[in-house]
């Protein structure tokens, strides 16, 4: 990394061998590498010394590690509180600027489509999308809850009895909004007898009598697929969060490799994908061209928080709200002129006096000393 970065980079393996190291080493060398951290329980415990000792010699932090933004980590929220600024990387910022597209319900229709299990837990996101979108499409083990609430008859073994009273409420969400729910109507399933033995049944066939003769469902089947690649073509937006299989291994995948097949058409048409979760990523940057268009995060565990409108610690943690836009149309009467900027703009007199002599310019000063700024607010 050195060779690469042409700077010193000093390797640290924890705290204990960054306090060891002498002030004055630190100070002249441009770069100190941690070894992963989660190996510490300081670290995972958010302990105000460990975190202390992280900040050491550090005036300006910098987060660029948007994948822990929603565990409560020394690294990314307890060194805050010990250094001058806290700011988001670039990386940090595009990733959120991603997850707020999300919310972003301007293009409409929008529809969702949800895999994976664990209903109860996700529960208040799935009221929320329900309550944005104007449609949802629930694949995994997420289905089953549905079609149980619907009425069609599920397997006991299949349901999350705790989970009833919140997939009723999506359910009233929905029909309060006039928005339909989707769900498998075929299953790929596997001989729980005959490892090597797959067909397929419909869903209701499936679901009411065939599991306790072994049957296990494993992936959405190709009837499912024409119904989702025929419903898409009237949507201008889609969200695919979670796996469409029942089963997580690579084994049974096929379900999201014709899924990511039908959303890569669906991209060139003009309509705005946001693919969250490996599945959803995997499936269709293994197709995509240079053509293809949409937004993709692998940070399923983050997009679900957000979702739940959880805060999300690693985001709060720094010095202002992320992210960040400046309505420059508020601050310039004309954001067409060229932009002059005084970085490190002091009381703001020199730059008080360009703005009178420059009137065909627009000025902006940078200014980092909190006296010196007040000084300027108050001229």
């Amino acid at each position: 990394m050195s060779s690469l970065l042409q700077v010193k980079v000093i390797p640290v393996n924890g705290v204990p061998c960054l306090t060891s190291c002498k002030k004055e080493e630190r100070v002249q060398n441009d770069i100190i590498l941690f070894e992963n951290l989660l190996n510490f329980r300081g670290e995972n415990a958010n302990c105000n010394d460990f975190s202390q000792k992280l900040a050491s010699g550090a005036a300006i932090f910098v987060n660029d590690s948007f994948s822990l933004s929603h565990k409560i980590r020394a690294s990314t929220v307890g060194i805050t509180r010990f250094c001058y600024a806290s700011l988001a990387g670039f990386h940090f910022e595009e990733e959120l600027m991603q997850l707020l597209k999300i919310n972003d319900t301007t293009r409409r229709p929008y529809i969702a489509i949800i895999g994976g299990s664990n209903f109860l837990r996700k529960a208040p996101a799935l009221h929320l999308l329900a309550s944005q979108c104007d449609g949802l499409f629930l694949v995994g083990k997420l289905s089953f809850q549905i079609m149980n609430g619907l009425g069609i008859p599920v397997s006991s073994c299949l349901i999350e009895k705790n989970a009833t009273k919140e997939v009723l409420q999506l359910i009233e969400i929905a029909h309060n909004r006039n928005i339909p729910i989707y769900y498998p109507t075929d299953l790929w399933c596997l001989n729980s007898n005959n490892n090597e033995q797959l067909e397929i049944f419909d869903s209701a066939e499936l679901l009411s009598g065939l599991i306790s003769l072994g049957w296990t469902p494993v992936d959405i089947g190709p009837s499912t697929l024409e119904r989702i690649s025929s419903l898409l073509s009237s949507y201008k937006k889609i969200l695919w969060i979670g796996p469409t299989s029942f089963d997580l291994t690579e084994e049974f995948s096929v379900g999201a490799t014709q899924l990511g097949q039908i959303l890569n058409k669906a991209s060139h048409n003009s309509c705005d994908i946001i693919l969250v979760g490996g599945a959803a990523c995997k499936a269709v940057k293994g197709m995509s061209d240079s053509s293809s268009q949409y937004t993709a995060s692998e940070n399923e565990s983050i997009v679900w928080e957000f979702l739940k409108g959880r805060i999300l610690p690693g985001i709060a943690a720094l010095d202002k709200s992320y992210p960040y836009q400046i309505p420059w149309d508020d601050v310039f009467s004309d954001t067409t002129q060229p932009l002059f900027v005084d970085i490190g703009s002091g009381n703001g007199l020199f730059l008080f006096q360009m703005a009178r002599n420059w009137e065909g310019l627009n000025f902006l000063g940078l200014e980092m000393n909190e006296k010196v700024k007040t000084a300027c607010i108050l001229y």
